[in-house]
């Protein structure tokens, strides 16, 4: 029996167990990263809706809201409602669904 062809075989056999293995390890690396993007992107999106509700009902407190003596709870309850996801805030005409203002209207909360 010549030895030659049998190591040369394992040899082989070892170098393309020991490729499919990095390419395995590579493609769950991209995946695992791709994951992550997702995830930050989906956060991102929710932080400036939020950041934009805010923003709205501060501005409809500011121009005609409740008196001085009510708008810190009234902004504070402000903050609270933009904190909830965009599915469960009631004014949410999509994920960023303004809520508009217009001058001499009543601030109702």
């Amino acid at each position: 029996m010549e030895w030659g062809t049998l190591v040369a075989t394992l040899g082989g056999g070892l170098i393309a167990l020991a490729g499919t293995v990095m390419a395995d390890r590579l493609r769950t690396r991209q995946e695992h990263r791709r994951g992550l993007q997702a995830r930050r992107r989906d956060v991102y999106r929710e932080f400036i809706a939020a950041a934009g509700a805010a923003h709205t009902e501060l501005r409809c407190l500011a121009q005609n809201g409740p008196p001085a003596s009510a708008l810190f709870r009234a902004s504070r309850a402000a903050y609270g409602r933009a904190a909830e996801s965009p599915a469960d805030r009631e004014d949410a005409a999509g994920p960023f669904g303004p809520v508009y203002c217009m001058a001499g209207d009543e601030y109702q909360r």
